[in-house]
């Protein structure tokens, strides 16, 4: 078992016009790891990743009316790989207050706010509770990464970027920047710990069979059907116990052309052994290949290997089978993506 464990404290002051009197603060507790299939399908909440403090330490003319926005600097990187900034979530977690008008509630967003490296949006913001001396008050929100399909295609790392924090008042319906607070350091994003992927484990497609084109050019191509075999097109190198599981990006797949839908579950998917190099030769009589298999938009475990191997490669088979109705009035193109995910077992 091989674990990581990371406690990351960053703490930024703005130092923008704090002679008016405002303490405009925000810092960081690092992101959520997600180690296993589970988490990197589900996505992963870190909780009280941010606290966002406002302080009022001298008099200043009370602001009434005033908000908080946030961005984020750009996608979650690393190297030349990113998740998408929108697929980061911010939730309200809770609030303390302290100082004046302790009482009194300011508007925070509710639900899941998708984060944009574009637009700023408004986190928090009153027209009732002042912000004047002794105003005192921290809000904390957890940070959620969505989990999906796009978690599947790229390494371990840490895939970050940074907040961006704005403060304005509002006079006569016009946003007047108090302060800004932008650093790097104000971490947010998500580390990929997956142990699916640590060393040379991967999934190779190899021979062409990165790409399948089927081509329907007459009734009797529909009729007959068609069926792409490649031979040694998917390489699998662990060295773990595990499951291959393999899924469709979607459901349907659409027409280029009008809006007519094939559904994926019309290719047929076989896998054949085609080589096997471990310990012993004669172990590759413990794999289980439950193909063919109907593609579809759900995991499928289509091979199994209950120990150590160093590599198995197989003979990959697509088959668009005849007489199929639904490509009655099909025209266009019509695509999809096929994945193959190791998962330890």
């Amino acid at each position: 078992m091989r674990l990581k464990f990371y406690i990351f404290l960053s703490l930024v002051v703005s130092t923008i016009s704090n002679s008016q009197g405002i303490q405009f603060d925000a810092y960081t507790n690092w992101m959520p790891q997600l180690s296993s299939y589970s988490e990197l399908m589900n996505g992963l909440t870190k909780s009280e990743q941010l606290n966002i403090s406002l302080r009022v330490y001298n008099e200043i003319t009370p602001i009434t009316n005033w908000k908080i926005t946030v961005r984020i600097a750009d996608d979650y990187k690393i190297n030349n790989y990113s998740i998408p900034a929108e697929t980061g979530l911010l939730k309200f977690n809770r609030e303390i207050r302290q100082g004046n008008n302790s009482n009194l509630p300011v508007s925070i967003f509710s639900g899941y706010l998708p984060l944009s490296k574009y637009q700023e949006q408004t986190i928090i913001s009153s027209e009732n509770v002042k912000l004047e001396n002794g105003f005192v008050r921290s809000f904390i929100f957890d940070f959620q990464m969505i989990g999906g399909n796009h978690l599947l295609t790229i390494p371990n790392g840490e895939y970050k970027t940074s907040y961006v924090f704005n403060l304005y008042k509002i006079e006569n319906g016009v946003d007047v920047l108090i302060q800004t607070i932008s650093n790097s350091n104000l971490v947010l994003g998500a580390h990929l710990n997956y142990n699916a992927n640590f060393g040379n484990q991967s999934i190779l497609l190899e021979n062409g069979s990165n790409f399948f084109h089927f081509k329907f050019n007459s009734v009797n191509d529909i009729i007959s059907g068609k069926s792409i075999k490649i031979k040694d097109a998917l390489r699998v190198k662990t060295y773990n116990a595990h499951e291959l599981i393999v899924k469709a990006s979607h459901q349907d797949m659409q027409s280029s052309t009008s809006n007519h839908t094939l559904p994926v579950s019309i290719i047929q998917l076989d896998l054949a052994l085609s080589n096997y190099i471990g310990g012993n030769n004669s172990e590759a009589n413990f794999l289980r290949i439950n193909s063919p298999i109907q593609l579809n938009n759900y995991d499928q475990v289509i091979a199994t290997f209950p120990q150590w191997s160093s590599e198995i490669t197989f003979d990959l088979t697509l088959t668009i089978p005849g007489n199929i109705p639904n490509l009655s009035g099909a025209k266009g193109i019509y695509e999809t993506f096929i994945y193959f995910v190791i998962v330890p077992r």
